[in-house]
């Protein structure tokens, strides 16, 4: 059963900042880029991204040390403030993408933690070991979730929709606007009957991660951990949820963008144009094209149901289309124990039957020795070194991620980027304290 909890959360104080939380929210650690970083700290002494992505500090011991510290230092001076009622938190986001208006409902609320083989909360990609050492340090310091993983789930009772009829006109309390334009508004709701309903909807399961699989496996680590120190554990300690926004699967403001490699360094030039071209022929049909990276992916995106992606490597002579010539699967023998769901997607034949054939030791070694990136941003692609080879890809359905979820398997890192994301300094959930026992 999924386990949804309201909990009192940590936020700016809205006494002292007003209801405008603009100039001190920030986006979450892991798409910060180093402009952004130092422009969100000149922004405000007090932005988040001091507690979410902290400083090396000489003066305050470790950049974890640090956080801690500063963290407690703005609970004693009221810059953040602690909710005297447990609540859910609904959580709306207005955006434009690729000039097209969108609203997503969302809400925020403490998700009990359960191993993956427990089935109730379904991942759907690999991840990288760094990030997991970074954010285990983090909240090992600070004993709080500065910044939610994100569920997806399915909502046949309608609870979802009862939220925000409860909600109505009324002015969010909180609200913010970020570098990208996006509109963050909160409501908090801590109406029984309210939470009740979502928490019944939500306990016939499963929840699907989204984004924050790092997170996710962070937090079961802390929860051992605090497991294991405390006299008398409790079912209901903080320390055994993890701080979730959850979105209805069905959400027509859930946008996902693909992700795109990009090879380069010593491993890009061990490639040349007859070696690249002879390798992606041994399984792919290769339409040869003209025009931009932008326009490249757009011709991607526009193409049929088999599994495609782009390839753009000009200084070799290649810019391409290439689609699966085996069909709408990649056959069984080139993936071996993977399930049908996950060899129907297009970063399954990207990896499987080209970057792993073009480069044995894998994505994993490539991306750890800095000569694999990934990249949303088709810009990116187009400034790239001229001589990386990079391949473009193209949305992922959501219904496709979920179906591999739930074949219990997972698809390559990084293969999702799911728009916009929520933002940090909102909603913070403290370690330490006891929720509300579910009725």
């Amino acid at each position: 059963m999924v386990d949804v909890r309201p909990f009192r959360a940590v936020r700016y104080n809205t006494r002292r900042f007003g209801s405008d939380l603009s100039s001190l929210i920030c986006p979450p650690y892991d798409v910060i880029p180093p402009a952004q970083d130092a422009a969100l700290r000149e922004r405000s002494a007090q932005n988040m991204i001091r507690l979410e992505l902290p400083a090396a500090d000489s003066a305050r011991g470790d950049r974890y040390q640090s956080a801690a510290r500063q963290y407690r230092e703005w609970l004693a001076n009221e810059t953040l403030a602690v909710d005297v009622e447990p609540s859910l938190y609904a959580y709306l986001q207005s955006f434009v993408q690729d000039g097209v208006p969108g609203v997503r409902r969302g809400m925020i609320a403490a998700l009990r933690l359960a191993p993956w083989d427990a089935n109730e909360v379904r991942p759907h990609e690999r991840t990288h070991a760094g990030p997991k050492q970074d954010r285990l340090a983090l909240i090992q310091a600070c004993r709080a979730n500065f910044s939610p993983i994100w569920c997806l789930y399915d909502d046949s009772t309608g609870a979802t929709d009862r939220l925000w009829d409860w909600i109505g006109d009324r002015p969010a309390d909180v609200r913010a606007t970020d570098d990208d334009g996006v509109v963050h508004q909160i409501w908090r709701v801590s109406e029984p009957s309210v939470v009740r309903d979502v928490q019944d909807s939500l306990a016939q399961g499963p929840a699907y991660i989204a984004d924050g699989h790092h997170r996710y496996e962070t937090a079961l680590h802390y929860r051992d951990e605090a497991r294991e120190e405390a006299a008398n554990p409790s079912d209901d300690a903080a320390w055994n949820f993890a701080l979730t926004y959850l979105v209805e699967a069905s959400d027509p403001g859930l946008v996902v963008l693909g992700t795109h490699r990009i090879i380069s360094g010593a491993a890009a030039r061990e490639i040349d144009g007859d070696s690249l071209r002879r390798s992606l022929n041994e399984a792919f049909d290769l339409t040869a094209f003209e025009g931009s990276a932008t326009d490249l992916l757009a011709k991607v995106d526009a193409g049929d149901g088999r599994p495609s992606f782009g390839i753009w490597a000009p200084s070799r002579g290649l810019k391409a289309i290439a689609q699966l010539r085996a069909g709408d699967i990649v056959p069984e023998e080139a993936a071996p124990g993977h399930s049908p769901a996950w060899r129907k997607l297009d970063l399954a034949a990207l990896h499987a039957l080209a970057i792993d054939r073009l480069f044995p030791r894998g994505s994993a070694t490539l991306f750890a020795d800095g000569q694999l990136e990934y990249t949303r941003d088709i810009r990116d692609v187009e400034r790239a070194d001229p001589a990386a080879i990079s391949f473009l890809a193209r949305t992922t359905p959501v219904q496709q991620v979920m179906a591999v979820a739930d074949a219990g398997d997972r698809m390559p890192e990084k293969s999702t980027y799911f728009y916009p994301k929520p933002a940090s300094g909102l909603v913070i959930a403290q370690c330490d304290e006891i929720l509300p026992a579910r009725v």
